[in-house]
């Protein structure tokens, strides 16, 4: 798996994913949340937004769809999130489908049978 925020420290990733909140209204609690849990390393279990170009770098709403996958549960709860963090980033409502869609059939063919561990 590609690590491109490996050398990153959790605070870099939390100082770049508030100037998002700022600009977006994404929960400033739940980034800090995310990015200081220890249930996962974020430098090491995020990998951007997998099959396409993160729009910023890093891009709150993959880090969060990854957490949501990593530690929580997964599946059409953590996609319809993530879709509704792409649309308030604004995100063409299209291009927001496209990248759900991709994300439901990763989780559906792949990463739901991951995490039950096969």
């Amino acid at each position: 798996m590609k690590q491109p925020y490996k050398f990153w420290k959790r605070e870099e990733l939390y100082h770049h994913c508030m100037k998002q909140a700022l600009e977006f209204g994404f929960d400033v609690l739940e980034i800090k949340e995310i990015v200081f849990d220890k249930r996962w390393i974020p430098q090491e279990d995020f990998n951007g937004c997998n099959l396409v170009q993160d729009i910023y770098h890093p891009f709150y709403p993959c880090l969060k769809h990854d957490f949501d996958w990593i530690v929580g549960e997964g599946g059409l709860k953590a996609d319809q999130t993530f879709y509704n963090n792409l649309k308030k980033s604004g995100m063409l409502t299209i291009k927001a489908k496209i990248w759900f869609f991709g994300v439901r059939l990763g989780w559906l063919l792949w990463y739901k049978w991951k995490k039950k561990k096969f």
